[in-house]
């Protein structure tokens, strides 16, 4: 929506309001939009001789205005929200998934305590992998003397986006393709105009049931998450935030997701 108003920039801030007898109101409005749209495909092997497979993989798109309070909490201009309506932050081109449970054949034939021991094991396995999700820049200080529950956007000068050989954790895109806009404007790029890597992560476990007597159960688990320890890197400006553009740290990646971590569990039924 853009109802052709222009906004004043010169003064304080006071003297811009439009009408500076009302004071500070609360207004709610069920105006949100969310769309996702995608192709979706899936196989599986049901248990059988132990082993047994499933694998999906989805197309999609997620398109939303005003998700999460967005238009309450960083909405850049009241009389134009088209940079709103964008990706979201969970949107993912491409996912897939391959996981599998599969009952160890070893000792399957052996008796007494070593069947006890070292027979029936199962070893599970989850891989996910997707392509990245929408990140977004910012201008860090209020140039317009807007207050800070405005969000101000750069202008977009060219893509930014950089080719993944050249992205490193100094330079994850081209901060020069953006700029802070004169005083009186608001900048022309969207809330989330680029993208970060894709994941991939590679979940493994190993279980196994000991009976014991009729009635009882001891079962116990091992399970390792990002078992190769593949870093995933957040992107500039922290989990699914904003980088400013005018800061020092300007695309540079500060923080990562969890490295690979090691589990053990007990449960004893009765």
């Amino acid at each position: 929506m853009n109802t052709g108003e222009t906004i004043r920039a010169e003064g304080n801030r006071d003297m811009r309001r439009p009408y500076p007898l009302i004071a500070t109101t609360l207004q709610i409005r069920f105006d949100g939009s969310q769309h996702y749209n995608s192709l979706q495909a899936k196989i599986e092997r049901m248990p059988r001789d132990g082993l047994g497979i499933s694998a999906g993989w989805t197309y999609g798109r997620v398109f939303a205005t005003n998700y999460a309070g967005t238009y309450i909490a960083v909405v850049p201009n009241e009389f134009d929200r088209t940079p709103l309506n964008t990706r979201t932050k969970w949107d993912r081109l491409h996912s897939y998934y391959t996981a599998f449970t599969w009952r160890l054949p070893i000792f399957r034939n052996a008796t007494g305590l070593t069947r006890t021991l070292l027979g029936g094991w199962e070893a599970t396995s989850v891989i996910t992998a997707a392509t990245g999700s929408p990140f977004g820049v910012r201008v860090g200080r209020d140039v317009n003397d807007i207050g800070s529950r405005r969000l101000l956007m750069p202008d977009r000068l060219s893509t930014g986006q950089l080719p993944e050989s050249q992205r490193t954790v100094d330079r994850y895109y081209d901060v020069s393709a953006f700029a802070i806009p004169a005083v009186g404007r608001f900048g022309n790029s969207h809330m989330w105009p680029l993208e970060g890597d894709g994941i991939s992560v590679f979940d493994i476990g190993l279980h196994k049931a000991f009976a014991l007597g009729e009635e009882k159960e001891l079962d116990f688990r091992v399970e390792m998450f990002n078992a190769f320890n593949h870093p995933i890197f957040d992107t500039p400006g922290g989990k699914g935030g904003q980088d400013a553009i005018e800061s020092g740290g300007a695309g540079r990646v500060s923080s990562a997701s969890q490295p690979r971590r090691l589990q053990f569990a007990f449960r004893f039924s009765f």
